[in-house]
């Protein structure tokens, strides 16, 4: 699989593997939305870069990055999960909370103007995803 920066043919689909984000929150029930904290700075701006450059001329773009937060899709059959120890998870059911996730992302299209805002955007899914709980210490 190739890694985010090693990227160089921008033809769609895309998939690549992003650097371990953080997911404080998990995946909202409605949308099934994975707000992703990626703290590599270089990458985050490589990802602003990659949006200009897929929808250039189209205006305004929502973004599926804010601030250091990427918001990205999990996709019922389509996205693969798999646990810490490289195990697939047929039926997962937790929901991501408190946990780093290694990612490989999947941007499909191009979409826009949505009807309501006039927007344009990316389709940003999970493609596959290892879960990585974090462990929460005793304060005693």
């Amino acid at each position: 699989m190739v890694f985010w920066k090693d990227i160089t043919d921008l033809s769609l689909p895309l998939r690549f593997q992003i650097p371990r984000g953080y997911c404080e929150y998990g995946k909202s029930s409605q949308f099934n939305l994975v707000y992703l904290e990626v703290t590599d700075q270089n990458f985050t701006q490589w990802f602003r870069e990659l949006e200009n450059k897929l929808l250039e001329g189209k205006e305004p773009l929502d973004s599926r990055i804010k601030e250091n937060i990427l918001h990205v899709k999990y996709v019922d059959g389509f996205t693969q999960v798999f646990d810490e120890s490289n195990n697939f998870i047929l039926d997962y059911e937790r929901n991501f909370v408190n946990c780093d996730l290694d990612c490989l992302l999947e941007i499909d299209k191009v979409y826009g103007p949505m009807k309501d805002t006039g927007t344009y955007g990316i389709t940003c899914k999970i493609f596959q995803v290892r879960v990585l709980p974090r462990i929460e210490a005793c304060l005693f």
